[in-house]
């Protein structure tokens, strides 16, 4: 035999009386029963405000509960019911007393060291040719003093004749080189 509760309603001033007759006849053991009085309904269940309270702890067989909630639907007077199987909890568990911090000795500080960043100095341009790489971060430049600048004079434009023919040389060479590592 399982262990049900069932909590209704009935009309205003009803009793409990064409209830329990239902339970005798259907040959449930009634445990406890409890009145909780009349109270005012939330919204008007069939034209009716007020309903008085019940709470029925019975047991009975798990397959005559279909049957009892057939019979309870077909009352007249009640205007809601809930039938439940409480749920029976275990003992409880005793309570552990909390464990006791373990004695780890405290670690000495550390001092944190900071690396020190050379500048580097501005890479020579090879005569090899350069392949794409992935964008490197961007390290903050040294700061230099500001060069003197000089006067112009009239040598500056054969300084300037010398440069470009310097890099006319250079791209020569490359070419040849590439030539060459190419094999054509």
């Amino acid at each position: 035999m399982a262990k049900y509760e069932i909590t209704f309603i009935t009309e205003g001033e009803g009793n409990s009386k064409n209830v329990e007759g239902l339970f005798e006849t259907s040959g449930v053991k009634i445990a406890a029963n409890r009145e909780l009085g009349v109270r005012t309904l939330t919204y008007p269940i069939g034209k009716q405000t007020l309903g008085r309270y019940f709470i029925f702890q019975f047991e009975t067989e798990p397959a005559k509960v279909r049957e009892l909630e057939k019979l309870l639907k077909l009352k007249g007077n009640l205007l809601r019911f809930l039938l439940t199987k409480p749920v029976h909890q275990a003992e409880p568990r005793p309570v552990r007393a909390p464990r006791p911090p373990k004695a780890t000795p405290s670690p000495a500080p550390v001092k944190a060291k900071i690396p020190e960043v050379a500048p580097k100095a501005p890479a020579k341009p090879d005569s090899a040719p350069q392949t794409k790489t992935a964008p490197r971060a961007k390290q903050a430049a040294p700061k230099l003093k500001p060069a003197a600048v000089p006067a112009p004079s009239k040598a500056a434009p054969a300084a300037r004749a010398k440069k470009s023919a310097k890099s006319e040389v250079s791209k020569s060479t490359l070419e040849e080189k590439l030539k060459e590592l190419t094999g054509e």
